[in-house]
């Protein structure tokens, strides 16, 4: 059985304490969570992005028996995508924007390419449009978790065959295997979408409540009091939260064996999981 991580992502400059990880083993068909961090402290490091996501991406590799949850767009719009398919797409990402010479910063580059080419609008990807997220991927607030997700995590990743991404790519035995969700969607799905970010009153209340729901669906257990109140106390912008929430959608993805929606899906866009009870249409594994 693989160990589960969920990964709350971030593309901040500080990027070190605004990632967090929550990880697993699964007993009893229930995933109980042992581990709740920032990534700095993996390896005591400064939380400066580059670093930071370098370290990311050696631990994700060397978890071979291990499936990753993680919140930020895996592809574009397909209008946005001039490749053949999602695996060429991924590798050339970063060279693309590297090359648009109009642009003095890649991510903004970034950014304005997808804006203009889509007409100035926000357009979905078909999985966003199924599983309800929040955003776009080249939303103002989503941005630069997709490109720096892309560029610095999955790209690499994918070009030197150390992880399976899923539904894009084959399951294989002996790599870890990533899927894209959304903490959000999941939320929603539960049916328990308060507002639960910040210092306010209550939010540490409703980050309590989310916690307690997740663990009356006889999915997920809290290991002990130091963990939780890590989750529901100390960390109050809820990155601790999210991250939580990744590793249960990713156990709930396990357990329907990774199977996804086939008429909502675009192998060119990537898959946002989503648990297949909340899906009225066929899926496929």
């Amino acid at each position: 059985m693989r160990r589960i991580y969920g990964i709350d992502f971030s593309g901040a400059k500080d990027a070190g304490n605004k990632i967090w990880i929550s990880s697993g083993d699964i007993s009893k068909n229930i995933l109980r969570i042992d581990m709740c961090c920032p990534v700095s402290s993996l390896h005591d490091l400064d939380p400066e992005r580059d670093q930071c996501l370098t370290v990311l991406r050696e631990f994700i590799s060397k978890q071979t028996n291990a499936v990753f949850g993680m919140d930020f767009p895996f592809g574009l719009p397909a209008r946005l995508v001039e490749n053949s398919d999602w695996e060429s797409f991924i590798c050339s990402f970063a060279k693309k924007f590297k090359t648009i010479e109009y642009f003095k910063c890649a991510i903004k580059g970034f950014k304005k390419v997808c804006y203009k080419e889509c007409g100035r609008k926000e357009i979905k990807r078909r999985t966003d449009e199924q599983a309800g997220t929040p955003h776009c991927a080249y939303n103002l607030r989503l941005y630069r978790q997709t490109y720096y997700g892309i560029s610095r995590l999955l790209s690499p990743l994918v070009q030197e065959d150390a992880v399976c991404v899923l539904p894009m790519q084959k399951q294989c035995k002996g790599k870890p295997l990533l899927i894209e969700i959304c903490p959000a969607s999941t939320l929603k799905s539960l049916n328990c979408y308060y507002p639960y970010k910040g210092n306010k009153p209550d939010r540490e209340k409703n980050r309590g409540k989310i916690l307690d729901n997740l663990e009356d669906s006889g999915m997920l257990a809290i290991k002990d009091s130091v963990v939780r109140n890590k989750i529901k106390i100390e960390n109050k912008g809820g990155d601790a939260l999210d991250s939580v929430i990744a590793a249960f959608e990713t156990y709930r993805a396990l357990k329907n064996d990774y199977a996804h929606q086939s008429n909502c899906y675009n192998p060119l866009e990537g898959y946002v999981y989503l648990d297949k009870v909340t899906l009225g249409h066929e899926l496929v594994a």
